[in-house]
């Protein structure tokens, strides 16, 4: 079942710094159980589980066919989205899937139809929708006081002297 995973010359699924962020916040929250994880590379995968207190799958498939399992988090590079989202509805798991849902209108199309036939949730995880700022936009949006919105770029950022480690400089 990989060939529709790396179709294009894209890489399968790995751990990676996003799904160690995610996985430690799920285990944080008392109403979640993390059950199992999947990655291509054994060892990474083995440091990851044992990291969240899980156990490691040795197949995308068995994981997808795990009972104990009520939903995944997919947290890959955008080019496997849709077809692990579809795969994990199929089996019948609710699905957290990363921005972006998927990389064309096409496949979001059938991720949505995949999760609905299924009668699971497709979440999109958006987490800047609720920010201050964003929340703080939509209502000048709704309410007519911005006019007509013809383009809107946002940024974050921080002055690199509050995470140094992560701008890969040193400062005094």
């Amino acid at each position: 079942m990989t060939d529709a995973r790396t179709a294009g010359g894209a890489r399968p699924p790995r751990l990676g710094n996003w799904g160690r962020r995610l996985a430690g916040c799920a285990a944080r929250d008392p109403g979640v159980e993390l059950v199992t994880c999947f990655g291509r590379n054994p060892e990474p995968r083995r440091t990851f589980a044992e990291e969240v207190g899980a156990e490691a799958a040795t197949s995308l498939d068995g994981l997808l066919g795990d009972d104990r399992i009520d939903a995944v988090m997919i947290a890959t590079p955008h080019t496997t989205h849709a077809e692990l989202v579809c795969e994990a509805a199929s089996a019948g798991k609710h699905v957290f899937v990363e921005k972006p849902m998927t990389l064309t209108v096409t496949d979001a199309r059938r991720c949505i139809e995949a999760a609905s036939e299924a009668r699971v949730t497709l979440y999109v995880n958006h987490f800047r929708r609720r920010m201050t700022a964003t929340v703080r936009l939509q209502q000048m949006a709704a309410s007519g006081e911005l006019s007509m919105i013809q383009q809107l770029e946002a940024y974050f950022s921080r002055p690199v002297t509050s995470r140094p480690h992560r701008a890969g400089a040193r400062l005094p």
